[in-house]
Formats: structure tokens, sequence, C-alpha cells
């Protein structure tokens, strides 16, 4: 039975995405203060999640895949002089910050404009 690198690596990639997904959906529900109980608090609150998790997810994901280019290439030289894990982690903080932050900047915009749990003075 041939075992397939490829396919390995695809699963890897899927759980890492998934079990960060899962990591920020929970951390979010755990730690973030409560919404109101109204319809766009409950909605704003599974947006919240469904993002945090989302921008959580892909970074497991880069940094996995950063990890597993960084065994492939750890000897090698990029034309520049610098060494490639260098290059790999630079540009894994790049992809970090261009995708993740619009991710976190639009959960955070979410989580600030929807109606909090506290009661309203009377």
């Amino acid at each position: 039975m041939q075992y397939d690198t490829g396919q390995a690596t695809l699963w890897l990639i899927v759980v890492a995405a998934v079990g960060g997904f899962a990591v920020g959906a929970y951390v979010t529900v755990r730690y973030a203060p409560a919404l109101a109980r109204t319809r766009e608090g409950v909605v704003a609150g599974l947006v919240t999640c469904a993002l945090v998790g989302a921008a959580l997810g892909l970074a497991a994901m880069n940094v996995y895949v950063t990890i597993a280019d960084t065994r492939g290439s750890a000897a090698n030289q990029v034309a520049t002089g610098a060494d490639a894990t260098s290059v790999l982690v630079h540009n894994l903080i790049v992809a970090l910050a261009s995708q993740n932050a619009p991710l976190l900047a639009l959960a955070a915009l979410v989580y600030l404009l929807a109606p909090d749990g506290r009661e309203a003075p009377a």
C-alpha cells in the first residue's frame, strides 16, 4: 500500500483549520462579555464567533503550511543570500497580517456595534 504524502498534508491542513476555528469560536463565547439577549445581539455574537474562528483557523493553517515548507527547504539558500527559513517566516508574518487582520477587525467592529447585555438606565 502506497502512502500518499500529498493527501496526508491536505488532511492535516484541514484539521489545523477546523481546530483553529473551534478554538477561536470557543474562546470568543467563553471570554467575551455577554451581548444583549435580543435578535441583534445573538446574531452579532454568532458572527463575531465565526469571524474570530475563521481568523484562528486561517492562522493555524498558515503556520502549518510554513512548518511543512521549512522542513523541505531548511538547507536551501535564496538567491539574495538570505536563509530560506527567514524568508518563510517573513512570508508567514505577512500572510498572518494581511489575511487575519481584516477578519479580526471586522469581528471587533461587529462586536462593538452590537447591543451589550447591560440594562438601559430608566
